[in-house]
């Protein structure tokens, strides 16, 4: 991987912005350390126009080996507190922001 870029966050993002394009920037941004250490950027997944997102707070092992959000421990445990809740039709479709972090040792 490359060293981190002195320019700004802001040069990584898309003039366009669509989440495909978000995406690709998110795995090629450079512009602090926190790539280092992560194999992929794990982004969110589900419907774009959902009116709830669940926002986990960084990706582990799991969720870097798998490049999706929740699919570890505290996955697992938001879907035990989620089952039987009004909640528990979301644990089949959860919502994340991912964010590019270093991986969990």
């Amino acid at each position: 991987m490359s060293a981190p870029s002195s320019e700004p966050a802001d040069r990584w993002i898309p003039e366009r912005p669509t989440l495909r394009r978000l995406a690709r920037a998110a795995d090629d941004c450079r512009a602090c350390p926190l790539y280092r250490g992560a194999s992929q950027a794990v982004l969110g997944e589900g419907d774009s126009r959902a009116r709830l997102m669940l926002v986990g707070e960084m990706p582990g092992d799991e969720e870097d080996r798998e490049g999706r959000p929740f699919v570890g421990p505290a996955g697992r445990f938001l879907d035990k507190l989620l089952a039987g809740s009004w909640w528990s039709a979301l644990s089949n479709e959860r919502r994340g922001r991912g964010e590019l972090i270093p991986r969990a040792r």
